[in-house]
């Protein structure tokens, strides 16, 4: 139920926003209730991703944090966690390096070339934050 209500969530987003968030709220809160009863790694992951799409940045750091700790090797979960990295605390470089791990542990050929896009935007993002920050420093 979880699942469907975030997939309402990705459905309503382009319908109407007082219903996408409500779909996004109900799918967060049957998130929280799977974790306690033992929710995996599935739904921690999904759990983090409703927060994300819910700008609960905090939540999906520590869920995101929590299960890349014990899951290196998991592809998505290092994917969304750049995605965190990028968007949420705007730490290009952190999530360019996981971005490339993500992208070492992905045979996928889709999921490569949009990992390889993700690393290319986090570079530009990187290379013009430190551009400014030059250019800040000889005003």
């Amino acid at each position: 139920m979880a699942d469907a209500w975030l997939n309402v969530y990705s459905l309503a987003s382009t319908l109407g926003k007082a219903e996408a968030y409500e779909a996004l709220e109900n799918s967060l809160g049957l998130y929280a209730g799977l974790m306690e009863a033992g929710g995996g790694s599935d739904i921690q992951l999904k759990y983090a991703t409703a927060a994300f799409y819910n700008r609960d940045f905090t939540l999906a750091g520590e869920l995101l944090t929590d299960l890349t700790a014990r899951e290196p090797e998991n592809a998505d979960a290092l994917t969304t966690y750049g995605a965190y990295l990028f968007y949420g605390l705007t730490e290009y470089a952190q999530a360019e390096d996981v971005w490339r791990k993500a992208l070492d542990l992905t045979e996928d050929e889709a999921e490569r070339a949009l990992l390889e896009y993700y690393i290319g935007i986090a570079r530009t993002a990187k290379d013009a934050a430190e551009t400014a920050a030059a250019a800040e420093e000889n005003d």
